[in-house]
């Protein structure tokens, strides 16, 4: 229930969808925030890296030796919260450690998204996600199509390679990454994909665009979807290829998956029809 003033918010920190960023991030098990600050004056100062361990009672921010002359473009954070990778507008690729600023890894990478999507598989690669890339054909509209690649930082030099496509969409609406980095969802237009997150390669097909994917602490992948007169829960196996366990939710008009608080267990928010917002 503590709380800690950070300045983090003002940094003008743009995600892949467009939408502001507040440049903080946690590790995987919640023990570590790392978060970017201003150095003094909002947009005129440099950019500083601070740190908090958030297990030890009374811990105070520590300010990291990283310095950022811009907000970058892309921002990650490795699993344990100790290394931490940017992408800047000059189209350098930073990894670094996050206790003492060492450089672990910096690479010329020409991103042509502008902003891509990094995430750590292990503290030793990254993995680097393009999203967006319209792809024009003469039998159909406009497919945006998206490219995966990953930095290998146990390589000396460390070594960027491609490692894969993720299927060409229509209307790509949303995309979201498993907890363990190993799948990646794609809702378009048309449908709700499930997708290897390192080599792109489709596995499964869950729905049409009118469905809706969570990934489970527990591996498995939950879909709602709408259904005649109400909702559907589909609960499916991690890689998507079996038929899914169905629990109806009748008269529903919202149905969001929320967590999994323990195994066997799904937690979620519905709404019914003419209800009031926020019910």
């Amino acid at each position: 229930g503590r709380t800690v003033r950070a300045r983090f918010g003002l940094v003008p920190f743009y995600n892949i969808y467009g939408r502001p960023d507040s440049g903080v991030r946690f590790s995987a098990d919640g023990r570590r925030a790392v978060w970017l600050e201003y150095d003094g004056a909002p947009y005129t100062a440099p950019i500083v890296v601070y740190r908090l361990d958030l297990d030890r009672r009374g811990a105070e921010p520590v300010r990291v030796p990283i310095f950022l002359r811009n907000p970058p473009y892309g921002l990650a954070l490795s699993a344990d919260g100790r290394r931490m990778a940017t992408y800047d507008w000059q189209g350098r690729l930073t990894v670094e450690a996050v206790d003492d600023g060492r450089l672990l890894a910096v690479v010329k990478y020409e991103s042509r998204s502008a902003a891509p999507l990094l995430v750590f598989d292990g503290p030793d690669r990254l993995r680097i996600y393009e999203f967006g890339f319209p792809e024009f054909t003469t039998s159909s509209p406009v497919f945006v199509k998206s490219e995966i690649s990953e930095l290998d930082l146990t390589a000396s030099p460390p070594r960027l390679t491609a490692t894969g496509e993720l299927p060409a969409v229509r209307g790509l609406r949303e995309r979201g990454l498993s907890p363990d980095g190993d799948r990646i969802f794609l809702r378009s237009r048309d449908a709700l994909q499930l997708c290897d997150a390192r080599t792109g390669r489709s596995l499964a097909i869950l729905g049409d665009g009118n469905a809706r994917a969570a990934f489970l602490t527990d591996g498995r992948t939950a879909v709602t979807a709408p259904v005649g007169g109400g909702q559907e829960l589909r609960i499916f196996p991690a890689d998507g290829s079996a038929e899914p366990r169905r629990i109806p939710f009748a008269g529903v008009r919202t149905l969001i998956v929320v967590d999994q608080p323990a195994p066997g267990q799904v937690r979620v928010v519905t709404s019914r029809p003419h209800a009031s917002a926020g019910d």
